[in-house]
């Protein structure tokens, strides 16, 4: 190893454009002898940004590849344009493409050492080589993983010269672009007319020279997959690898792993169970698959696998911060969010709390052969709002997207960071893209003013955040069965399987056993189309790759079982099942279900905008608390007599046993954590009448006394206490009115009801029927109503009903055990 660290003859230029591209920079680099500490010692990043320039399996950031090419004295216009060609002979795939860089290549090499350029050899034989890659297929992605110098379990070396390939960060990057163009068009016979398309909702025409597709090479949408550059495994040719792919069979395909253990023996008596925790937008795969997987025995245990869902943010939370089982659930012995990143930040949050034991749980990495499927954000509109701005040709951007946002009228589905995908994902790219150049993102950057203030304009155009995108969709769904999608929102930042999903009549976006998820008997009469947000750069979306990650610490039969279905997952079989619902395949290749007819335009994918750094992760929640549109929220808590019963809803026997209003009062923090200090919210109580402990005032405000209104919030819960009834039909219908009469236009205006029970109290009400009218009446301020039945005695359905008719949401406590997971995805609306 050399002093400047890998050596370039650990690199082969035959392996693809990137890893050429990357070859080259290795060798100029270590004939300089510099190091990755000297070359960021002269530039603007720090050492493990530059070291990913070279790292081949990505076209690298434009930023940090120009400060190394400025590093080791290149010139840097003649390497900025052999960057371009890299990257254009990686999408396209085409001998014209390859033979440019080549050429290119072998010009600019020519400042290398004499047995540097004896490696390169011809070009000729360079586009041979790649050429020969490219016919192997997609299929044959994972012989093409990058080679580690370690061995598979070891922990990478954070920030050391050597590059990331064994990070896990870029095992299965997202591809750099699709091949195919042309567009495609769906017949309007038979739909129902949509009265909301010819209001002004905020909409305008995109400008003319955004109306082309970036590239028009290539073949269609549905006949090509793209092809990642991986570097090839030494062991094997490229005859080899069709050779053993054919005799594998269906195992050896996109994202399996060879030594997945998918040999081990049916049982029928388990004695261990393998619990998986996944994101909910592939829970319900996953169970089907685990059922027809089957219990398996090893090391002399039937192993069992039981998958529950659970969202992305809460899991990444509670694995932090210790696994509450009363409250969270099974401890997944397997996690399977939307995204690695949420795995390199609960590496990061169990770091800063100092939670050593927890951390050591968590892998260091993504294992080789994680991801499940793959699905880029896109940003999704009603057909005619889509189609108003040139749908399926035109491209937008975020820039576009805050442009649009400042408009009157405009209304935004966006969920909330802190727990979802694709709100993070949004957030990230909405930043990214503001800063102007590809280069790699900076903190300086999410604090830089005028970021902050392209971003505030995407954010104060939203309804309201949330834990998932499930509940856009459904409301929605409800407002195109009356015919009035486009009344409901103006566009949705969501995942293109969930657009997918949607225009296939799953009205959440995804399979989901959530009260109005069941898939219908016929698809929405507005589709939602979608849009891959793109600069002019050809950059600007972020991939959810769906990894499936064990945790450290498994017993020998849990590690084998896990290794088993893993295997099981990449077969043909199972990856039809994910293909089914519009995912892409683990390398992004395309699926039967990615069609213009399902919503999904006819066009290159854009170039996946660059990783965040860990010190970019950690800081944009807060500073998207800072940006994000405040709230008006009045918090409503049931304090009737059976508020005193215990979790099993029994009168309680023993005096120090905890009550559920007791564990209102201890999850109080939730409740009232997620506000900012310039959010304003208010608190009442209620039983057969309503009290008002806190009228709504901003939570950072002074009371006489001295108190903020953050204190007397929690003073107030704290001092609830047992009443009588439940006069629940009065109590919304009230506080919904008291929010009208004070109501702000520039928040998110919500009534959060927390109830054990149902309706019943001798004051008069009004009737439910009489009172969801008034929640959904047209002609009044819109007063969203989060519902959350708390125990076993909680009337659900009437409490689902009152969230439907103010196109809230309904939330499920029924184990009281969960009431603080349960405030803290309510609270994530705000």
């Amino acid at each position: 190893m050399s002093p400047a660290g890998r050596r370039p003859a650990d690199r082969d230029p035959a392996d693809g454009p990137l890893y050429a591209l990357a070859w080259a920079l290795t060798a100029r680099r270590s004939a300089q002898h510099l190091s990755l500490e000297q070359l960021a010692s002269a530039a603007s990043y720090d050492k493990t940004t530059l070291s990913r320039v070279t790292n081949g399996t990505a076209l690298p950031s434009e930023g940090p590849y120009e400060a190394f090419v400025r590093g080791c004295e290149l010139d840097v216009e003649e390497w900025k344009q052999l960057r371009l060609l890299a990257g254009q002979a990686a999408a396209e795939l085409g001998p014209q493409a390859l033979q440019r860089f080549a050429d290119a290549l072998m010009a600019a090499c020519t400042v290398l050492p004499e047995t540097n350029q004896q490696q390169l050899g011809p070009a000729a034989r360079l586009v041979t080589e790649w050429g020969v890659l490219h016919t192997a297929g997609p299929d044959l992605g994972s012989f093409r993983q990058p080679v580690a110098d370690t061995p598979p379990d070891a922990a990478p070396q954070r920030g050391s010269e050597a590059d990331d390939r064994v990070s896990g960060r870029d095992l299965n990057p997202a591809p750099i672009s699709a091949s195919g163009s042309g567009s495609g068009s769906t017949s309007d016979s038979g739909r129902h007319s949509d009265p909301g398309a010819g209001r002004d909702s905020g909409l305008d025409t995109v400008p003319k020279e955004k109306r082309e597709p970036v590239s028009k090479s290539g073949p269609g949408l549905g006949s090509v997959s793209p092809v990642q550059w991986y570097r090839r495994r030494s062991a094997y040719t490229a005859v080899g690898v069709v050779a053993v792919a054919a005799l594998a069979g269906s195992l050896l395909v996109p994202g399996c792993d060879p030594a997945g253990r998918s040999d081990l023996a049916k049982c029928s008596k388990p004695t261990q169970t393998l619990h998986v925790r996944s994101s909910a937008d592939k829970d319900a795969i996953l169970k089907d698959l685990a059922g027809q997987y089957g219990p398996r025995m090893s090391h002399g245990q039937c192993v069992k696998i039981a998958v529950d869902s659970i969202d992305s943010g809460t899991a990444m939370r509670a694995l932090a911060d210790g696994w509450n089982t009363a409250a969270d659930g099974p401890r997944p012995d397997v996690w399977a969010p939307a995204s690695h990143i949420w795995l390199q930040m609960a590496r990061d949050r169990a770091k800063k709390e100092n939670h050593q034991s927890e951390l050591e749980k968590l892998p260091t990495s993504l294992p080789p052969h994680s991801i499940l499927a793959l699905t880029p954000l896109t940003i999704a509109m009603p057909e005619p709002a889509a189609r108003k701005l040139g749908w399926p040709k035109t491209r937008i951007s975020w820039q576009d997207l805050a442009t649009m946002a400042a408009r009157p009228g405009f209304k935004l589905g966006k969920t909330n960071p802190e727990y979802s995908t694709s709100g993070m994902n949004a957030t990230f790219a909405s930043f990214y893209t503001q800063t102007g150049t590809s280069s790699e993102m900076n903190t300086a950057n999410l604090h830089d003013s005028a970021n902050q203030k392209k971003v505030a304009q995407i954010e104060k155009s939203v309804m309201h955040y949330g834990d998932t995108t499930l509940t856009y969709l459904a409301n929605l769904r409800r407002f195109d069965d009356a015919g009035q999608a486009s009344a409901y929102l103006s566009a949705v930042t969501v995942e293109e399987s969930s657009v997918i999903a949607y225009n296939l009549g799953y009205p959440c976006g995804s399979r989901s056993t959530e009260p109005g998820c069941k898939k219908t008997q016929s698809p929405p009469h507005t589709k939602l189309l979608a849009f891959h947000p793109v600069d002019d750069k050809g950059t600007g979306t972020l991939y959810s790759d769906h990894p499936y990650i064990p945790l450290t610490g498994l017993s020998p039969a849990k590690k084998d079982v896990a290794a088993g279905f893993r295997a099981f997952l990449a077969a043909k079989p199972a990856q039809a099942k994910f293909a089914d619902l519009g995912f892409r395949t683990p390398t992004g290749g395309l699926t039967s279900r990615i069609t213009v007819d399902n919503g999904i335009p006819s066009e290159p994918l854009p170039a996946a905008l660059g990783q965040p750094t860990d010190d970019v992760l950690g800081e944009l929640p807060a500073v998207w608390r800072r940006l994000r549109k405040p709230a008006n929220v009045l918090l409503v808590i049931d304090t009737s007599g059976s508020m005193d019963h215990n979790v099993q809803d029994e009168e309680r026997v023993v005096p120090s046993e905890p009550s559920k209003l007791d564990l209102v009062k201890k999850a109080h923090g939730a409740l009232l954590d997620g506000f900012t200090d310039t959010d304003a919210v208010g608190l009442w109580n209620f039983s057969d009448k309503q009290t008002v402990d806190a009228p709504i005032a901003r939570m950072g405000s002074k009371k006489a006394g001295g108190q903020t209104q953050r204190q007397q919030l929690a003073d107030g819960i704290e001092h609830l206490h047992k009443d009588a009834g439940t006069a629940l039909y009065a109590t919304v219908d009230a506080a919904v009115d008291s929010l009208r009469r004070h109501y702000d236009s520039g928040a998110i205006n919500a009534v959060v009801v927390l109830t054990d029970g149902c309706e019943e109290t001798g004051v008069p009400s009004p009737g439910l029927e009489a009172l969801t009218t008034v929640l959904g009446d047209p002609n009044q301020p819109a007063v969203r109503v989060f519902t959350i039945a708390y125990g076993k005695g909680a009337c659900q359905s009437q409490l689902q009903d009152i969230a439907n008719a103010s196109h809230a949401h309904a939330y499920d406590a029924h184990d009281p055990n969960t009431i603080e997971n349960i405030l803290t995805n309510v609270i994530s609306n705000f």
